[in-house]
């Protein structure tokens, strides 16, 4: 878990179509006056920064963290450690505790 937290800002955010993964976007202008992202191999709008800068004291400490891809990835890591504890004994846990310590 401690593994998750340390590296969870340390990879830069890749700007790519979340629907199809494609790292060939570009820029529409609407009439607000916003450029939201295009994907022209599957059609797809969406918002994302160019540079992602995360300030955060704390994983989760910000309503941005929520929009955030490395904030997406670290719940994840932190959803799947969780359940491989789920079968473990309580002596089994303290123990793994104790050696983290």
């Amino acid at each position: 878990m401690q593994t998750a937290l340390e590296e969870w800002r340390r990879e830069p955010v890749e700007l790519k179509c979340p629907a199809c993964g494609s790292k060939k976007i570009g820029t529409r202008p609407t009439l607000t006056g916003k450029y939201p992202r295009f994907c022209p191999i599957c059609k797809h709008y969406f918002d994302q920064p160019d540079n992602f800068v995360c300030d955060c004291a704390a994983p989760g400490s910000q309503s941005k963290c929520h929009d955030c891809p490395n904030f997406r990835k670290l719940l994840i890591a932190v959803k799947t450690k969780a359940e491989t504890l789920q079968s473990h004994s309580l002596e089994e846990l303290q123990n793994q505790v104790d050696l983290d310590s």
